[in-house]
């Protein structure tokens, strides 16, 4: 369940977690008609991938790799890089990473943010990139006033590398109630509306099935 996957509570100076965590998923790796999607996130991304495959009936497969790592920890990249080469077929590549790494300032986010962009756009040059905007979280987390401010970021990075934008961040704030007592994680019907948008804003590209 994505709710058991840690997050950090409180700001630290320290580029770890208490607790770091990765996970990666091959859907299906038998169909090879469908459009696959890499959908590289964290607990967020680990728990909506599912429910988009299901949503268009597997038309579009997402394949996932999860990870509490932030975007300055080294092995970061070398492990998407594992992750995206293990795909023969990459229709699009959707990514987030905003809920983790708390120790960066905005600028430095921003920077480190478009220079894992540029990276990925290297190992896939024909490949459609999408920034995914980090989720809402309850108003009374310590980062809940941040988020904003890191999705600001990720808009111009979006711009600067010439990538797409979903937003989930409007989408998550509007509808708070969905969100479990942990304040950053989402009931079923969060997840599911989540995965609408992804799906809204893929085909909205002409990615579709």
């Amino acid at each position: 369940m994505a709710n058991n996957y840690t997050y950090q509570e409180k700001t630290t100076r320290s580029p770890l977690e208490k607790y770091e965590w990765d996970r990666v998923w091959f859907e299906d790796v038998y169909d090879t008609d469908a459009k696959r999607i890499l959908y590289i996130g964290d607990s967020i991304s680990n728990a909506t991938f599912p429910w988009a495959t299901s949503l268009v009936e597997r038309k579009l497969i997402f394949n996932n790799f999860a990870s509490s790592k932030g975007l300055d920890n080294p092995f970061y990249f070398p492990m998407i890089k594992m992750f995206v080469d293990q795909n023969d077929r990459k229709d699009a590549i959707i990514i987030n990473n905003g809920l983790h790494g708390w120790h960066l300032d905005d600028e430095k986010y921003g920077e480190l943010y478009f220079e894992l962009i540029e990276n990925i756009k290297k190992l896939c040059p024909d490949t459609p990139i999408f920034i995914v905007l980090t989720t809402a979280v309850d108003d009374s987390k310590e980062f809940s006033s941040r988020i904003p401010k890191r999705n600001e970021k990720a808009r111009e990075v979006a711009k600067r590398a010439d990538a797409g934008i979903i937003d989930l961040y409007s989408v998550s704030n509007s509808n708070k109630e969905l969100l479990c007592d942990d304040g950053v994680h989402f009931v079923s019907d969060g997840y599911k509306m989540l995965a609408e948008e992804i799906v809204r804003a893929l085909n909205e590209n002409q990615i579709n099935g």
